[in-house]
C-alpha cells in the first residue's frame, strides 16, 4: 500500500487521512464506552429517581428535626406545664395573698422610713427592683400559659413528620437532616449525569457521522489515484526487473475494495509476482525465490525513489541470491539511486561494494574475552585489498588486484 501511495505522491493525503482514521476509531470507542455505561446506568435510573422523588418530596429543612422534637416535647407535656403555670401565675399574682401584692405593700412600708436610715434607703431601691422584676415574670408566665394549650391534631401531624425523617435516616443509614439532604444532593449529581450520557452520546454520533463522511470522501480520492497509476507501476517495475535478468517477470497489483472503512482507505492491495512466462501470477511470498525478492524489492525501492527524496535508504543483503552480470546490473541501479539520495549497502559481492563512494568494513575482534562488533572506513588502498578477498578470499592475487582495481573505476 505505501508503495502505491508513494507512487502516486499522495503521501500527505494519506497521511492526514490515517490521522484523522485514528481520531475517528478512538471517538467510536469513547461512543461505545458511553452506550455501555447508559445501559448500566439506566438500570439504576428509575431507583435513582424514586429515592429523590421520596427525598424531595418530604421537603427536607435543614434543623428541621430538632424544631419538630422540641414542639412535640412541649405538646406532649403541655397539661402538665399549663397546670404549674396556671398555680405558679396565682401564687404571684392571683389570688388574695399573692406575692406581687405582698411585695407592694412591703416596699411601701419600707418606704416611709428611707429618710431616717441610709441602710433602710438602699433596702427600698432594691424591693423596687424586685417588685418590678416579680411583675415581669408574672406576666411572662400568663403570657408562656396562654400559648401552652393541649392540641392533638399538631401532635399527629409533628408525630407523623418524624416518623417520615426518622424513616428516611434509616433507609439511608444517616442521623441528620443535614446528611439526607447531602444523600438527595448526591442522587440528583447521578441522574443528571445520565442525562448529560444521552447528551453526550447524541454529541458523539453526529461528530462520527460528519467524520465518517469526511473519511468516506478521503478515501474515495486516495482509492481513485491508486487505481490510476497502478498499470504504471506494474510496466515499470517489470522494465527495471528485465534490466536484472528477469525479462519474462510479471508484477500485478490487485485491488479489492473493502467492506468498510480501514487505515488504508477502502482499498486492499496484494502484490502478484511470475518470474517466469507461463506461470499465473501469485501472491509474492509464496513464488518469489531469495534471489527474485531481493530484485524484486529493488526495482520497487528504485522506482519510489525517483518520485520520493528520501534523505537515506537502507538495503541489507539486497543482493541475496544473484551474482556475476545481475550483482553488476544490482549495483548500476544502486549507484543511479545514491545521486538523488544517501544509501546504505550492506554487501557481500565485489561487484556491488565497488560501486560505493565511501567503503567500510564490519568484523568482530576479541578483546579480554569479550567480542565486539567493530566497524572501519577503508582507504582506497585497504579498498583494493577488501574487494580482492571478496573476489577471491583471504588470497590475494595480482589478477584479483588487478580485478578489484578494474570494479573500483
Amino acid at each position: 500500500m505505501d508503495v502505491v501511495d508513494n507512487y502516486a505522491q499522495q503521501n500527505s493525503l494519506v497521511r492526514q487521512y490515517k490521522l484523522e482514521f485514528a481520531r475517528y476509531t478512538r471517538l467510536e470507542h469513547e461512543l461505545n464506552e458511553l452506550i455501555e455505561n447508559e445501559r448500566k446506568s439506566k438500570a439504576d435510573q428509575d431507583y435513582f429517581q424514586f429515592l429523590f422523588e421520596e427525598l424531595e418530596s418530604a421537603s427536607l429543612l435543614e434543623g428541621e428535626q430538632e424544631e419538630v422534637e422540641k414542639e412535640l416535647e412541649i405538646l406532649s407535656h403541655s397539661e402538665e406545664i399549663k397546670k404549674n403555670l396556671f398555680q405558679v401565675s396565682s401564687i404571684l399574682n392571683n389570688n388574695e395573698a399573692n406575692l406581687v401584692s405582698q411585695l407592694n405593700e412591703i416596699k411601701n412600708l419600707i418606704h416611709g422610713f428611707v429618710s431616717y436610715h441610709s441602710g433602710i434607703n438602699d433596702l427600698s431601691e432594691r424591693i423596687q427592683s424586685c417588685y418590678i422584676e416579680l411583675q415581669d415574670i408574672a406576666k411572662e408566665i400568663e403570657i408562656i400559659e396562654d400559648s401552652v394549650s393541649y392540641d392533638p391534631g399538631r401532635m399527629q401531624l409533628l408525630n407523623e413528620r418524624l416518623d417520615l425523617i426518622y424513616h428516611l435516616q434509616q433507609k439511608h443509614h444517616v442521623a441528620t437532616v443535614s446528611e439526607l439532604l447531602g444523600i438527595k444532593k448526591t442522587i440528583s449529581g447521578k441522574l443528571l449525569a445520565i442525562t448529560s450520557l444521552d447528551e453526550n452520546i447524541n454529541k458523539l454520533k453526529r461528530e462520527l457521522s460528519e467524520l465518517f463522511a469526511k473519511l468516506t470522501d478521503q478515501a474515495k480520492k486516495i482509492s481513485v489515484s491508486r487505481l490510476r497509476i497502478i498499470p504504471n507501476i506494474e510496466k515499470e517495475i517489470e522494465q527495471i526487473l528485465s534490466q536484472l535478468g528477469m525479462p519474462e517477470a510479471q508484477l500485478k497489483i490487485f485491488r479489492k475494495e473493502t467492506e468498510r472503512l480501514t487505515i488504508n482507505g477502502v482499498d486492499r492491495i496484494v502484490f502478484l509476482f511470475s518470474a517466469n512466462k507461463g506461470h499465473e501470477p501469485r501472491e509474492l511470498a509464496k513464488v518469489a525465490s531469495g534471489g527474485e525478492l531481493s530484485r524484486l524489492m529493488l526495482s520497487i525501492k528504485s522506482l519510489i525513489s525517483q518520485r520520493n527524496l528520501l534523505p537515506t535508504i537502507i538495503f541489507d543483503e539486497i543482493d541475496m541470491g544473484v551474482s556475476g552480470n545481475i550483482a553488476n546490473k544490482i549495483g548500476i541501479i544502486l549507484q543511479k539511486m545514491s545521486k538523488q539520495m544517501q544509501l546504505v549497502v550492506i554487501t557481500h559481492l565485489p561487484q556491488i561494494a565497488g560501486k560505493g563512494d565511501i567503503h567500510y568494513r564490519v568484523y568482530k575482534q576479541t578483546l579480554n574475552n569479550l567480542t565486539k562488533s567493530m566497524i572501519k572506513k577503508l582507504s582506497e588502498e585497504e579498498r583494493v585489498d577488501e574487494i580482492s578477498k571478496m573476489l577471491s578470499g583471504e588470497k590475494i592475487s595480482e589478477a584479483t588486484t588487478q580485478a578489484a582495481r578494474e570494479l573500483l573505476e
